[in-house]
């Protein structure tokens, strides 16, 4: 219901739905981990999303100098070692890129694992942006038809 979707802070005159498979819900949740964490000027998690989960060989000090100077250079103000809170007004956008990637992580680990578990992936997602939270539905495909001519 468009009600549901209605913030104070924001004019809403659409809803928007997508309709995808794991994988693709897995990347766009990879996606808003990577552009929350940038926003936050937590730069140094792009040398370990291409390093060892990204296969490369790269000179890890090297990356990690430069990007401790983009840092400085694009958030002058932020001293060394220190970042942005997701719930701190300099975020930004952040905050709801993050309520998002909280609502797909939650519901990809109870689909995965409908017992639950321990993890912060079954926490109920808490909102920290001016938007309402998503929601999502996966339905488990239980039979695929091929047709061939």
């Amino acid at each position: 219901m468009l009600k549901d979707y209605v913030s104070d802070n924001v004019n809403v005159d659409a809803i928007v739905t997508l309709k995808m498979n794991k994988r693709q819900a897995h990347i766009i949740y990879n996606a808003l981990e990577l552009y929350t964490r940038l926003k936050c000027a937590q730069f140094d998690v792009i040398s370990s999303m291409f390093g060892l989960h990204g296969g490369r060989s790269f000179n890890v000090q090297q990356v990690d100098l430069l990007l401790k100077e983009l840092k400085h250079n694009i958030f002058p103000e932020i001293e060394k070692g220190a970042y942005i809170g997701i719930h701190e007004e300099a975020s930004g956008d952040a905050k709801e890129a993050y309520d998002i990637e909280q609502v797909l992580r939650n519901g990809l680990a109870w689909f995965n694992y409908s017992k639950g578990g321990f993890s912060i992936d079954f926490h109920k997602p808490y909102p920290t942006g001016s938007e309402p939270l998503p929601y999502m539905t996966i339905k488990k495909i239980k039979k695929i038809i091929t047709i061939k001519e």
